[in-house]
């Protein structure tokens, strides 16, 4: 066939997809009837990426432009990253792209079933097949680096509640201790509990949501009380370290109260290894009485500007003992993120201080959203 001719007939071919495109979204959709993995999907959810991947995939077809594959590439990823934060399994993914292809060819062969079409049929089976390998890898990729990550922050902050038990047992074994024997069994016991919860939560949200963030359920609490106790528990682990609190005002507000325990935990594990000497929390009331502030202050090199910059985003485990995974500010953001907080940090040549304003109320949050 003529170059020409064939372009044509790319064109034509290309006309018919948008021409027919409810058509085939409404036929896709009724072959997937009956999928478990999208039993639970809202029908916008569904449908989604597909009225504009068929767009796609017709410009690629007529060659619209240079970067008609790229866009087709992009829709298929995002199409692939939706599909894996609703925990759809890579099987059904797939399958949903076997579906398509039919749906696809029933309605051009419901046009006409022309012989030259073929080389039109071939072009659209190539788009077709580069649309899914693309999406099979970045669902594979991401899939696999949510899991390590989240795998990794399980083995971060077991370490806390774990070292607190080993020295709380330690103390009652050797007999060396200030607290009475009933004191040091509650300690353990709120460690363990915490470290059951946090297992719990971690793998039922990994199994279910890979990919979707850190899950927050909050509920009215003291900022005062939480950060007490995550105090208690650090010091357990550091004596000898000063850590002192001041509060300020009201400081109720709606926080999912191990989530919350976890970052200030986690900040105040930073401050002990990136820092020296005294450690201050404060606690306080926002000046416009919308949010509760937490400050995480410690005292040594100050972070450099250009690190200032990176300072939440996960880092690779290291060998180094004292440094740990890298992931603990990673963590707090990401708490503070499911509240709808902010995290900021401020270094001078004495002193860095994280700070996170905690919404008093979710409704607030709410507002914030829809505005």
């Amino acid at each position: 066939m003529p170059r020409g001719e064939e372009e044509r007939r790319h064109s034509v071919v290309a006309a018919q997809i948008r021409q027919g495109r409810q058509r085939i979204v409404d036929d896709w959709e009724a072959s997937l009837k009956g999928a478990s993995d999208l039993t639970a999907l809202s029908r916008p959810v569904l449908i989604d990426h597909v009225p504009d991947f068929l767009e796609g995939l017709a410009d690629w077809l007529e060659g619209v432009s240079p970067t008609a594959g790229r866009a087709i590439e992009d829709l298929a990823e995002g199409h692939a990253l939706q599909r894996l934060g609703y925990g759809v399994g890579l099987e059904t993914l797939t399958r949903e792209y076997g579906k398509l292809r039919h749906a696809v060819l029933r309605e051009l062969l419901r046009v006409t079933s022309d012989e030259s079409m073929r080389a039109s049929l071939l072009r659209l089976d190539e788009g077709l097949d580069h649309a899914v390998a693309h999406a099979v890898r970045r669902y594979a990729s991401h899939r696999d680096r949510v899991r390590d990550r989240f795998v990794a922050i399980l083995g971060h902050d077991l370490r806390d509640p774990l070292a607190a038990i080993r020295m709380a047992a330690d103390m009652l074994a050797d007999g060396n201790y200030k607290s009475s024997p009933a004191e040091m069994a509650a300690k353990i016991q709120r460690s363990c509990s915490r470290a059951q919860r946090m297992v719990a939560d971690i793998l039922d949200f990994a199994r279910s949501h890979l990919g979707a963030g850190i899950p927050v359920a909050p509920t009215r609490n003291n900022m005062e009380a939480i950060c007490s106790a995550a105090i208690a528990e650090v010091g357990v682990v550091h004596p000898d370290r000063t850590i002192s609190l001041v509060v300020h005002g009201a400081v109720d507000c709606d926080v999912d109260r191990e989530r919350a325990h976890q970052a200030i935990s986690n900040l105040l594990r930073n401050a002990i290894t990136h820092g020296h000497g005294a450690i201050e929390i404060s606690v306080s009331e926002a000046e416009n009485h919308e949010a509760v502030v937490t400050s995480v202050t410690n005292h040594g090199t100050p972070i450099p500007p250009e690190q200032l910059r990176t300072l939440f985003d996960p880092y690779p485990a290291t060998k180094n003992a004292r440094t740990g995974l890298g992931l603990g500010l990673f963590i707090v953001n990401q708490i503070a993120i499911g509240h709808g907080a902010r995290c900021e940090v401020e270094s001078t040549s004495t002193a860095t201080t994280v700070r996170i304003a905690w919404p008093r109320t979710q409704d607030l949050v709410r507002e914030v959203a829809i505005e």
